[in-house]
């Protein structure tokens, strides 16, 4: 294995413009979108007015700025309020003798403030009890600090180049087997298994590296903070096997390196769009946040997210690892057994 592994990365080395593309670039890039792009990611201050049916808000609420009227039930707006989707909510019950009611996150007082004056004018011009107004307080994690670009895109760039670097794999097994270095490498007493368990090292190696240049860089230089660093570790490890693995298992499916590498492209661009690569994720609207926060890639970069804003890190690592350990069990049962030797020969 450790033979193989060092012809693995001679072979690597060989090639200087790889190396640049694989490490060198996803710090660059990430600088530039940090600097050129990263502000800090959208804070959505609307206010959803929930109205029960047959209940009526002030007709002036209806255009005003940064508020929304629909008719919704208190489950959903708690829903929307926990999603971010809104800043808070006001629940305008069906019974015109109860008071409004307010849901807020009790660290943005700001909105907590306007979102009970609201709640006021309704219960005014209902002729509702405003004595009764209550605030039922939703507490989402304290985050440390707003996220700077750099904060914003270093993980959405380190990740995206992973997708794209990974493919090593895949298109190396197909193209030695074509030069019959497989064959003859097959034809010693190597397994096929041990072939490809060095490549994919490497391949883990260097994508730890890929995505260890942009964090440690941007530390370095621009100040951005990554919080626990051991959590961040696990986050990179977690996003980068899966792109290892679905490389893998891509050989499976493919006879040849540009069969291989089309497969690849097709799968890193379709994941790269759900995934949140092209806006950042707190400014997608919800349903695309969600869609986003089941791939594998966009669970990594709201984990990165949520640890450089201050989450703990154990909340932080749950999504990720769930989401991503369910993709790589799909891996496991379904693509991964077509991987066999005779694929390779």
């Amino acid at each position: 294995m450790g033979l193989l592994a060092d012809r693995e990365l001679r072979s690597l080395g060989q090639d200087p413009a790889a190396l640049l593309a694989m490490v060198v670039a996803p710090f660059v890039i990430a600088v530039i979108a940090g600097v050129s792009l990263g502000a800090p990611p959208k804070v959505n201050q609307a206010i959803l007015v929930a109205v029960a049916p047959g209940r009526v808000a002030p007709p002036a609420l209806v255009t005003a700025k940064n508020v929304r009227v629909q008719q919704a039930s208190e489950a959903e707006a708690r829903s929307e309020v926990k999603a971010a989707t809104v800043a808070a909510a006001v629940v305008v019950p069906a019974d015109a003798r109860e008071a409004p009611r307010v849901i807020a996150d009790e660290h943005n007082p700001l909105t907590t403030a306007a979102a009970h004056s609201l709640a006021v004018l309704i219960a005014a011009y209902d002729r509702s009890p405003t004595h009764g107004i209550t605030t039922v307080f939703f507490t989402r994690p304290v985050r440390g600090h707003t996220l700077g670009g750099i904060e914003v895109f270093g993980p959405v760039v380190a990740v995206f180049f992973v997708l794209f670097g990974v493919g090593f794999v895949s298109r190396s097994l197909h193209l030695e087997r074509s030069q019959g270095i497989l064959g003859r490498l097959l034809a010693e007493p190597v397994r096929a298994s041990a072939v490809i368990a060095a490549k994919v090292l490497l391949m883990v190696a260097i994508g730890m590296i890929e995505v260890g240049s942009v964090l440690v860089g941007t530390a370095l230089l621009f100040g951005a903070r990554w919080g626990n660093l051991a959590a961040v570790g696990a986050v990179a490890m977690l996003v980068v096997t899966w792109g290892v693995l679905t490389s893998v298992a891509i050989v499976g499916f493919t006879r040849t390196s540009s069969h291989a590498q089309a497969i690849e492209v097709t799968i890193a661009l379709l994941f790269a769009a759900l995934g949140g690569h092209m806006v950042p994720l707190r400014n997608l609207p919800p349903v695309a946040a969600t869609i986003a926060r089941f791939t594998p890639n966009g669970a990594a970069i709201d984990g990165f997210l949520d640890l450089a804003a201050g989450a703990r890190a154990i909340p932080a690592l749950v999504e990720p690892a769930i989401v991503i350990g369910a993709y790589a069990f799909v891996l496991a049962v379904v693509a991964l057994p077509r991987v066999r030797t005779a694929n390779l020969v």
